[in-house]
């Protein structure tokens, strides 16, 4: 099954660690910690210490939120989009990134400078399945990790699509299940969703 990427926005630390044990234990090895809160940066670096999580920096907008998320552990940085400024940035430092786009010139622009891995963002309002199909054709070389207001229904659909290499889901852990009273609910759920998922895409 190709990575399915949590995507949090973290505003508390408490259950952080029982957290990352839940996510790893589900077969879940990436998680993607948006920069929206002020524990953003610490989250980030208490999870890049767990030996089974490769955590990504998400919301990425600056060259100073780069150099930030990777001074704090971050192994890949994500943005919805990007400027002249953040992209010789992230070409400096020499990091990881997936840049956000949603127009061919973007995705070639990109492709020019070896970044041939995108995040497709906001993936349902700019064109979903039928986009990635589209540029599949001309631009083969550019695989894409789509996120953005994807229904649970629709995420085999997008697994099978071959220019896909990895899905990035804030639904597939809901904010308001992330509390410690709550965990032991979301594990179920996680549980039941993930071998739903894996049945779809075996079935496609």
């Amino acid at each position: 099954m190709k990575p399915l990427i949590p995507v949090l926005t973290l505003s508390s630390l408490t259950n952080i660690e029982e957290l990352a044990n839940l996510l790893s234990s589900h077969g879940l090895s990436c998680i993607e910690i948006t920069l929206r809160t002020p524990e953003a940066l610490s989250a980030i670096k208490q999870l890049s210490q767990h030996p089974d999580l490769e955590v990504w920096a998400g919301s990425v907008r600056t060259p100073e939120q780069a150099q930030q998320a990777l001074e704090s552990g971050a192994s890949r940085l994500v943005s919805p989009g990007y400027t002249p400024g953040l992209l010789a940035e992230v070409i400096a430092l020499n990091a990881c990134w997936l840049p956000g786009v949603q127009t061919i010139s973007e995705v070639m622009q990109l492709a020019e400078h070896g970044f041939v891995q995108q995040k497709f963002f906001p993936a349902q309002a700019a064109g979903g399945l039928p986009w990635l199909k589209a540029i599949q054709g001309p631009i083969p070389e550019v695989s894409f990790c789509p996120s953005g207001g994807i229904d649970m229904l629709d995420v085999g659909h997008f697994l099978h699509q071959s220019n896909v290499f990895a899905l990035a889901l804030s639904k597939l852990v809901p904010s308001d299940c992330l509390s410690e009273d709550k965990l032991a609910a979301l594990d179920k759920k996680l549980g039941m969703r993930l071998h739903h998922l894996r049945e779809i895409e075996h079935e496609l």
